[in-house]
């Protein structure tokens, strides 16, 4: 999240970092940030048609979570 917030990548990380931001915008906040990115992904993975089928058809569930690497804490969005 750092280099989105705070660097301007170029390569082939500008490409991921450029889909963060569609992301969350300007959010500076490292932890709100992240918890917009994963909304935004679920979102993605929520509007795939193949998802959708799975959903209907078993109940799938997308469930988006933020792992803190620092003590191993899950929180589940």
């Amino acid at each position: 999240m750092d280099a989105v917030i705070n660097h301007n990548p170029d390569g082939y990380i500008k490409f991921i970092t450029d889909e963060i931001k569609k992301a969350i915008g300007d959010e500076t906040d490292t932890y709100k940030a992240c918890c917009m990115n994963v909304r935004y992904c679920m979102k993605l993975i929520e509007d795939s048609f193949e998802i959708q089928k799975e959903e209907t058809e078993h109940g799938l569930r997308v469930m988006g979570a933020i792992y803190h690497l620092e003590d191993g804490r899950v929180d589940f969005l």
